[in-house]
């Protein structure tokens, strides 16, 4: 939306993601605010159709790193950006530098035995290692690849969530507590409370 907002109507921004009851959320909110210059596909961004050489950005906030296979999902991005064009996204960065996640995996380790994530596989913590990033980028033909590191706070869940709901969250859109939820069922509410 804030794309949408910058550009004005010389211009327009189509968002995808994966996740239908988000774009209906999305359609939803334009619809609502009276955004105009704004479409929503509900698709995978490493295969949706998207018009060829089409975009001048193409920005990705905390989704790129479950590409199943990053280098051909990203060649299948590029097709749509202008020669000129530019791609912006964000990951996190290794998990020690996210108290968001440390913390409750560190709480979790206390009640059960947690999965060893293998390295690149895909999950929020597949790009922490720049050199990866860097050569996924290549692979995929991207040139002038620029990676700045970020540090700072950002909200977790929405705006007034209190920790215990934020920790629900978590445990709702988090595939490895997911993986392990059957083993703490009976210990939820006590890790809620240390959370």
């Amino acid at each position: 939306f804030r794309s949408a907002d910058s550009i004005g109507m010389h211009g327009s921004v189509i968002g995808v993601d994966i996740s239908q009851s988000l774009i209906s959320d999305c359609r939803l909110r334009a619809e609502t605010q009276g955004t105009k210059n704004i479409e929503f596909i509900c698709g995978d961004a490493a295969a949706v159709k998207m018009p060829k050489e089409w975009a001048d950005l193409v920005i990705s906030r905390f989704g790129v790193m479950f590409f199943k296979d990053p280098v051909l999902a990203f060649s299948h991005i590029a097709q749509s950006l202008k020669s000129s064009g530019e791609l912006a996204f964000s990951c996190w960065a290794p998990l020690p530098d996210n108290p968001w996640m440390s913390r409750l995996l560190t709480i979790l380790g206390k009640y059960t035995a947690l999965p060893k994530p293998e390295p690149g596989a895909p999950g929020p913590f597949a790009y922490s290692n720049t050199d990866y990033i860097r050569s996924i980028l290549d692979s995929a033909g991207y040139q002038n690849i620029e990676i700045d590191g970020w540090s700072g706070e950002l909200l977790i869940g929405r705006p007034g969530m209190s920790p215990k709901d934020v920790a629900t969250f978590l445990f709702s859109s988090s595939s490895l507590v997911r993986s392990v939820q059957n083993n703490i069922s009976e210990v939820e509410t006590t890790i809620f409370d240390e959370f």
